[in-house]
């Protein structure tokens, strides 16, 4: 009993907290902390060990605690390789190390191949938390050219010669305006840093619009534009009132109620360090997250001019044309650079249509 008695240090603490996250986070379950149990080699100690149902089938987690500082020690394999063994030699359903110093690449390597969990603790505010969880963010920071083209079709009499597309109203508003507020909405929901993209809204049935007191249909809308810019690294601080941090997926797990997420120390605008794209990026594939689960995806939007008060043109637009996630958008227009890509930008050629 020394032996098990020694483990009170200063790791203690991260150790209850983290079993208290746990317990919130899971009701269900039966959590216990500081357990010993015997194995093939004699005892061995369990820091956070949970048992629950799932689909009738009795279930062991458990969670190495490792109470390292972010700033000087990340957890490497040989650690990793030590909660192997302690999972294959006790039999867990689920193994996980907890720290909030992160990983190194090894480490994450062989924790993948071997089906180890990487997690962190967020618990804003909570002083048995020593080291707050930093890692590497990506944002993407993209400037929206000025000039956007626009193109209106008629049924019956056009609108008087050479109108201005702010002449066009309708709902009380400038379509130009509806059409430019589509814009972000069409960059948040796909990963794209660069090219020139056309927007197309086709009305359900021909819509009335007015062009300086004469009355027009309009049939279907096009705003073309063009946008430039890369995705951009930096070293954030996370947080959460409560949660668990998953360090491969750079997901956050939220407990029960109304919890907050922060990414704090995130720049815009200006900093951090320009890249290709983030680790693992598939354009193809996005993130899937499971019930519960954050992602943070940020667009940082320059040269963009919010319409203060837009029409409200939806509900006469087709269903298929304001799905916003595309799944025909080209492959380099989500990169920051690619050679290929650039030629065809130089060539003055339309690099992307969707």
């Amino acid at each position: 009993m020394e032996k098990a008695g020694s483990k009170v240090s200063l790791g203690k603490p991260f150790q209850l907290v983290v079993a208290d996250v746990v317990r919130e986070m899971d009701p269900h379950g039966v959590v216990r902390e500081g357990q010993w149990v015997v194995g093939p080699d004699g005892r061995r100690d369990l820091d956070v060990i949970i048992e629950g149902s799932a689909n009738g089938v009795i279930r062991k987690i458990q969670i190495e605690c490792k109470d390292y500082s972010n700033d000087r020690r990340p957890i490497g394999i040989a650690l990793i390789d030590a909660l192997d063994s302690k999972h294959r030699d006790l039999g867990m359903d689920v193994s996980l190390m907890c720290s909030n110093a992160g990983f190194t690449d090894d480490a994450v390597r062989k924790a993948r191949r071997v089906g180890i969990g990487l997690i962190g603790v967020l618990r804003k505010d909570d002083p048995r938390i020593r080291y707050r969880v930093f890692d590497e963010f990506y944002s993407r920071r993209v400037k929206l050219n000025e000039n956007a083209d626009f193109n209106i079709s008629w049924t019956g009499p056009p609108p008087p010669d050479e109108c201005h597309v702010n002449e066009i109203m309708c709902q009380d508003g400038p379509v130009s305006e509806w059409l430019l507020s589509r814009v972000p909405l069409y960059l948040a929901a796909n990963p794209i840093v660069r090219g020139v993209h056309s927007l197309k809204f086709r009305f359900k049935e021909p819509t009335e619009a007015r062009v300086r007191g004469t009355s027009v249909l309009m049939t279907d809308m096009t705003i073309r534009f063009q946008v430039s810019g890369s995705w951009i690294a930096q070293r954030v601080e996370i947080d959460a009132t409560t949660g668990l941090y998953n360090w491969m997926r750079q997901t956050i797990r939220l407990g029960p109620g109304q919890c907050t997420v922060e990414y704090k120390g995130v720049k815009f605008g200006e900093g951090g360090t320009p890249v290709k794209c983030p680790p693992d990026f598939d354009p193809a594939k996005p993130p899937v997250l499971a019930n519960g689960d954050v992602y943070m995806w940020v667009l940082d939007l320059g040269g963009y001019r919010q319409p203060v008060n837009p029409p409200q043109l939806d509900a006469l637009i087709g269903e298929d044309d304001l799905v916003w996630a595309r799944k025909d958008i080209p492959t380099g227009a989500t990169y920051s650079w690619d050679e290929e890509f650039s030629r065809a930008d130089a060539s003055g050629a339309s690099a992307v249509r969707s």
